[in-house]
């Protein structure tokens, strides 16, 4: 049976706005090369120092990575938010797709009435729509971060991109 899992944690680290943590990018990576194995897929979005992830497979396979994403110490007080049983896979061609655009997703909540990122509240159709939104970002093929990235590109002068971003586009790429 084919499952998904959409769950919320809060971070044991912070993050800057300003820089990826070396710790989200060892999660990503790791979490790419065994989800593909478990033909498990699925998206990571960090905020405000919360983490909300959806996984899909297996039932066996989704749960399995929960109990040990429940004895990861990169993140606590994991709460189960939703486990439906699903015909077919949202996020099929992610073994792990990590969700940067932050404004977009605040833009989002914000048109639901929330001031701030905290998946411990929202409400269950809130976050099967979360979802669903992180869904169009793929299959409309636009970049998440696309637009931060622009409005960044218009602030700032045309230089090199530090190293962690040319690493992180490779990641969310």
């Amino acid at each position: 049976m084919l499952i998904r899992l959409v769950y919320a944690s809060h971070a044991s680290f912070s993050v800057g706005n300003d820089r990826i943590d070396p710790r989200l990018g060892r999660i990503l990576t790791q979490s790419r090369n065994n989800n593909s194995r478990r033909e498990i897929g699925g998206v990571l979005y960090l905020g405000d120092g919360f983490f909300l992830q959806c996984l899909e497979g297996e039932a066996a396979a989704v749960d399995g990575l929960y109990q040990r994403i429940c004895e990861d110490s990169r993140h606590h007080n994991q709460v189960i938010l939703s486990r439906i049983a699903i015909e077919k896979r949202l996020f099929s061609n992610w073994s792990m797709k990590y969700i940067p655009a932050e404004k977009s997703v605040r833009s989002f909540l914000q048109a639901r009435g929330y001031q701030a990122f905290n998946p411990f509240e929202l409400k269950a159709t809130d976050i099967e729509q979360l979802v669903q939104f992180f869904h169009e970002l793929q299959v409309s093929g636009n970049d998440a971060g696309a637009d931060d990235e622009k409005e960044t590109a218009v602030k700032q002068p045309a230089v090199q991109q530090p190293f962690w971003r040319r690493w992180l586009a490779r990641l969310t790429g």
